[in-house]
């Protein structure tokens, strides 16, 4: 009996110290933060459980965009990832290459995203 007590103490000793999981927000400082933002942001227009279809508005795919130049290997290639998903473009970008072939790529993309921005004062005439 004092055995399971011991273990149920030392689990539930384990398990507080756990770090706490990110909700997921793209200006955080961690990439695991950044990474849930940007899987929230591909549920919210693809599959089984999407509330939004077509392609986000360009102020939200920029943060995405902002993720092709982090030095997480992981993280490039979850936003290139997403962003062929959500737009159906990859525009040349390569994950996995140097960084000033990143960066040209990265700067591709920066584009095609100001192309479809509409400047805020015709939003307001529309």
């Amino acid at each position: 009996m004092a055995y399971r007590i011991a273990i149920i103490i030392i689990t539930f000793a384990l398990a507080s110290c756990a770090p706490p999981i990110p909700t997921g927000n793209f200006d955080a400082p961690d990439p695991a933060s950044r990474t849930y933002a940007l899987v929230n942001l591909v549920r919210e227009y693809r599959g089984p459980e999407a509330i939004k279809s077509g392609t986000p508005p360009a102020n939200q795919l920029k943060p995405v965009v902002a993720m092709l130049l982090s030095s997480d290997p992981m993280e490039r290639f979850m936003a290139i990832e997403a962003l062929r998903d959500l737009t159906g473009e990859d525009l040349g970008y390569d994950a996995s290459a140097p960084l000033p072939v990143r960066a040209m790529g990265a700067e591709r993309w920066r584009a095609w995203i100001e192309e479809r921005t509409v400047p805020s004062n015709q939003e307001e005439a529309v």
